[in-house]
């Protein structure tokens, strides 16, 4: 798929933000934390 130019500077500037908001690290996309979904046990 070709991303033209604007676009890409866009995708990478959002990226770059949520990385500084999130704390998470730049290069690696966010893990969800999967634990509400979890099954809960029934009494």
């Amino acid at each position: 798929m070709i991303i033209n130019e604007p676009v890409k500077t866009n995708l990478f500037n959002y990226n770059y933000l949520n990385s500084v908001a999130y704390n998470y690290p730049e290069n690696e996309s966010p893990r969800m934390d999967k634990t509400v979904f979890s099954m809960r046990a029934r009494k």
